[in-house]
Parts: C-alpha cells; structure tokens; sequence
C-alpha cells in the first residue's frame, strides 16, 4: 500500500466513524492532497482492489471500509481466541 492510499483510507475510516456516511471523491482528494476528484478515484479503487474498502452498487457515498461495523459506524474488535 502506498502511503497516498494509507492516508486515503485513514481519513475514509475517521469520516465514517465520525459522520455515519462515506466521504465523497472531492472530500478525500482535498484530504489526502490530490488536484483531482479522478486521483482519488484512483486511489479509492486500489484500495477496493486490494479488499480494504467495498463499493456499495447504485448508491452514492457507497464506500464500506471493511474494518468498520456497518451498523455501528466503529471499528471491528479483532480479538484472536487463546
């Protein structure tokens, strides 16, 4: 993962956690430093490639990161059993 896409993926999680709602293309290019609304859709299917986001089909603001509740908005507890 490049650091772009870690930073992408940080401020993604934090918005979710923060607002219940994925943020939009514009919201994470201004974030992460990106001149375009394409880089970050770039960026965002890398990470979807790489399994750590979801795309929800015909909704907007349909991102998912896989490490958080959807339900809840907080991060899963990865507990490992003894």
């Amino acid at each position: 993962m490049t650091p772009r896409q870690q930073s992408a993926l940080e401020f993604i999680r934090a918005y979710v956690i923060e607002h219940g709602i994925a943020p939009t293309y514009g919201e994470i290019a201004r974030a992460v430093g990106l001149h375009s609304k394409s880089n970050a859709h770039f960026v965002v299917d890398a990470l979807i490639a790489g399994g750590l986001l979801v795309r929800t089909p015909y909704r907007v603001r349909g991102l998912i990161v896989a490490d958080v509740c959807p339900h809840c908005k907080r991060p899963f507890q990865h507990k490992v059993a003894a």
